[in-house]
């Protein structure tokens, strides 16, 4: 085995040389580009000592190839003395350019002009090393050529001087960079470090190699070391002019030590592999099978390297990308908790999702170009370097509101739509090239939760200002019914010449219209705390469910449903063949249910004049069924298993795709479930599975609040609460926008005996409250001027032990938890006088 890698290390050598070469090229092509697109022309004395710098690198690096190639041997001692005299003129040149790219960056002249003396000390010290290489009988005087890679020179008596000039220049390189990274800004820094550590590796491994080992040991089989080496300088110092965003060094580290782990492997097998083959016979065998090795087990291989690399560096088996990355599922559940993961991972203090893109026209303007994000210490250092008033402006904004980053995210249309904006990092240290690309690349794939949480957002803000509307005109409803109640409860004495029948029958009519009118503000409430609930995501809890008759229940919304016309209604037949069974379950989401079913069937009823709806009852020993049947176009196979879905709408233009997983939802709610079957083009029938209720279980409207049509005056005269209810008296503050709102509020309270005050806002609840005498207040939350959380903090401040009750129509789980952590109770409005008479009385 040692004979076939001493047989195979010249070719090694050599290719890895050429391979160098090439990188050279590649990076030479890609750097003059970058500066042609740059047009800087204040750095272009810089860039152009960086490409004489490589130009003299991509040389010494071919002349060294040389001696590791057939051409050593083929052309004999007198080409192999003029190519080691050529290589050592690259190799001065190197650390030449290497000095002056050096003093070029810690110039702080205007165009980077070099002073005078570093002039005449690279002057001299050419006219010097370059004259003696060129003549003979001074540094390398001869060669002993054995074979490939296989030699030893021979030196003259002007070498040690040439070499201590080479190493002069090293040393001086070094101070510039230490000296110009003690003064400047973090980039600044950092660029100097990037250029040290390229400049020391390859440096060091060229004097010691060079000077010690050559000159002193005579030891010439590691020349070919320092030019593949020198492409580390190269590419350090290039990646540090070039960009202004770095990797850190944990992570080239971490990356390093897992591509060594990974190789280390693959070379241990091959190794291995050489003992136990006979390599002139069986070499195809261990090729192919060192290929499919690597094939098949490069990924788990890498990925078990890079958790024990990570482990070793981070302390962690995830490194700070991994976790970058793992956010995406975070950002599916909630965007506000992944943000707040994000600040964690970075260690910032606070990260924002800004929403609105087109707000910032200062930052989009530059985000929307070539820009990949905005870190303000990279706007600051190209301030420093160019001048630029945008630039100006925006490193001016960013200090102004401490924000340290700023990432787009773009839509599938590549449009600018969000920010994410982040603080500085606690330890005052610069964002890395890792984390920043590893962001990008989280939200690339976070955008869609992104945007459909935002979308989310509106719907809700949109369902709350709904809602809030609608309660206003309920409430008034209900204002002017129990102003009815109030009237006819009179009408005995203002109409006496009616008969006692007429009265009787009016009476009944009044009692009924009343109740219905009562109903239906009931049902509306609960119509709307759905709607809130479910744009919420919060469902109703088992408190909103009784029990009830599946038949009362299906006539009733078959009654109250808004049918296109009358020809609709007579389309849809229900037949109670079996008998009457009771269900668990919310009467008003119950009717939800069975308009939803039908207004799905109706859609399709002028297209298929002959379509119609069956509805049917079917009990069972531990189950009973609503059979729901529509005799219309059907549903396609593809889709009917995904009806269910959240935002799943088929061949309907105008629906969310909401409404039949909700149904699910509710049917759920209910210890029930909801089924479809379907062949299309023939029908679609839907089953609602309820669970056996117990003949003894009492039915909900059995006690019901249904007005007495015996007596209208008997009624009134029931629903009001004795005035001895509450304590005579109690001074009571009601605070609201809507005068509708505080108006029968003031009613209700008025019945009960109450005194009541009224305020339009917060301020004014709170300056009431600092100068009159106030038992109990009720507070609406959405409200001018001063809202009521806040107005609820000052009014504790004032009196701290004065209950303020809620009454206000907010669902959204962050809502209630601030008025449950601030305020005393809470009551939805429009409320009732008996929910208002039982909050009084937990407190008098």
């Amino acid at each position: 085995m040692a004979d076939i890698f001493v047989n195979i290390a010249p070719y090694f050598k050599l290719s890895l040389l050429l391979g160098t070469s090439l990188i050279i090229l590649c990076w030479l092509s890609y750097f003059v580009r970058f500066v042609y697109q740059q047009e800087v022309k204040v750095l272009t004395s810089l860039y152009t000592s960086y490409i004489v710098y490589s130009v003299s690198i991509l040389f010494w690096v071919l002349s060294n190839a040389y001696f590791h190639s057939s051409l050593l041997v083929g052309l004999g001692d007198d080409a192999g003395i003029l190519m080691a005299r050529a290589a050592n003129i690259f190799s001065y040149m190197a650390f030449v350019c290497a000095f002056h790219f050096s003093c070029k960056v810690t110039s702080e002249y205007k165009n980077h002009q070099l002073p005078k003396w570093q002039w005449g000390l690279i002057g001299l010290a050419t006219l010097y090393s370059v004259p003696i290489n060129l003549m003979s009988g001074y540094t390398v005087i001869g060669i002993d050529i054995t074979a490939q890679s296989d030699f030893i020179l021979h030196f003259g008596s002007g070498t040690p001087l040439f070499f201590f000039t080479i190493l002069l220049f090293f040393f001086l390189t070094l101070s510039n960079l230490f000296w110009y990274g003690l003064k400047k800004s973090q980039i600044k820094r950092l660029k100097v470090t990037y250029m040290a550590a390229g400049i020391i590796i390859f440096m060091i491994s060229t004097t010691l190699v060079h000077l010690f080992a050559t000159l002193i040991l005579n030891d010439f089989s590691m020349t070919w070391l320092p030019p593949a080496l020198s492409i580390s300088e190269l590419l350090f110092m290039g990646y540090a002019v070039v960009c202004n965003r770095f990797y850190s060094w944990r992570y080239l580290l971490h990356i390093g030590s897992s591509l060594a782990l990974t190789l280390g492997v693959y070379f241990t097998f091959l190794a291995w592999s050489f003992d136990g083959f006979n390599m002139q016979e069986e070499a195809f065998e261990l090729v192919l099978l060192g290929a499919l090795m690597v094939i098949g087990t490069w990924r788990l291989t890498w990925k078990v390297a890079r958790s024990i690399s990570s482990v070793l560096i981070y302390g962690s088996i995830k490194d700070p990308t991994d976790k970058i990355a793992g956010l995406v599922d975070d950002f599916q559940t909630s965007t506000e908790q992944a943000m707040e993961k994000l600040a964690g991972i970075l260690h910032v203090d606070k990260a924002l999702l800004v929403l609105d893109a087109n707000s910032n026209d200062l930052y989009s303007s530059v985000l929307n170009q070539t820009r990949s994000a905005l870190l303000v210490k990279e706007v600051e250092y190209e301030v420093s370097s160019q001048p630029n008033t945008k630039l100006h402006a925006i490193r001016d904004k960013m200090l102004k509101s401490n924000t340290a980053m700023i990432l787009p995210l773009h839509d599938k249309q590549d449009t600018l739509s969000y920010f994410i904006m982040s603080s500085g990092k606690r330890d005052g240290s610069l964002f890395t090239n890792e984390e920043i690309s590893a962001l990008q690349k989280l939200l690339k794939k976070a955008w869609p939760y992104i945007h459909n949480e935002r979308k989310v957002q509106h719907s809700q803000a949109m369902a709350k200002s709904i809602a809030h509307e609608m309660r206003n005109p309920l409430a008034q409803v209900q204002l002017h019914l129990e102003k009815i109640s109030e009237l006819t409860a009179r009408f005995p004495e203002t109409t006496p010449n009616l008969a006692n029948e007429e009265w009787t029958d009016l009476e009944a009519r009044l009692a009924q219209e009343i109740n219905r009118g009562r109903d239906a503000i009931q049902r509306g409430n609960l119509l709307i705390d759905a709607t809130l609930h479910e744009a919420h995501d919060l469902y109703l809890n088992q408190d909103s469910l009784g029990y009830y008759s599946v038949v009362e229940l299906i006539n009733k919304a078959l009654d109250d449903y808004a049918y296109g016309s009358e020809a609709f209604t007579s389309r849809v037949q229900f037949e109670p063949e079996e008998q009457d069974y009771l269900v668990h379950a919310n009467d008003t989401m119950f009717s939800f249910i069975l308009f939803n079913l039908l207004r799905n069937a109706l859609h399709y009823f002028d297209d298929y004049p002959k379509s119609y709806i069956e509805i049917k009852l079917k009990t069972g020993e531990k189950f009973n069924q609503i059979l729901f049947k529509d005799y219309g176009p059907g549903i396609d196979p593809k889709v009917v298993e995904r009806i269910f879905d959240d935002f799943f709408t088929h061949q309907k233009y105008d629906g969310s795709g909401l409404g039949l997983s909700y149904c699910k939802r509710v049917m759920t709610l209910f210890d029930g479930s909801i089924h479809c079957q379907s062949v299309y083009g023939k029908f679609t029938e839907f089953k609602l599975v309820f669970p056996k209720v117990a003949s003894n279980v009492r039915r909900e409207n059995d006690d019901s609040n249904l007005v007495d049509t015996n007596s209208l005056r008997d009624y009134l005269a029931g629903v009001q609460l004795p005035e001895s209810s509450i304590k005579e008296g109690i001074q009571v503050l009601v605070t609201d926008d809507n005068k509708g709102q505080r108006a029968l509020t003031r009613i209700y309270l008025e019945q009960l005996g109450a005194m009541v005050h009224e305020a339009e806002n917060g301020l004014q609840a709170v300056k009431f409250v600092e100068k009159h005498p106030v038992d109990i207040v009720f507070m609406d939350i959405q409200m001018p001027v001063l809202d009521g959380l806040a107005a609820t903090k000052q009014i504790k401040l004032l009196k701290p032990t004065l209950p303020v009750i809620a009454l206000s129509g907010e669902s959204g789980k962050r809502e209630i938890d601030k008025i449950n952590q601030l305020m005393d109770g809470r009551l939805s409005k429009p409320t009732s006088k008996q929910l208002l008479d039982k909050t009084i009385r937990q407190y008098f």
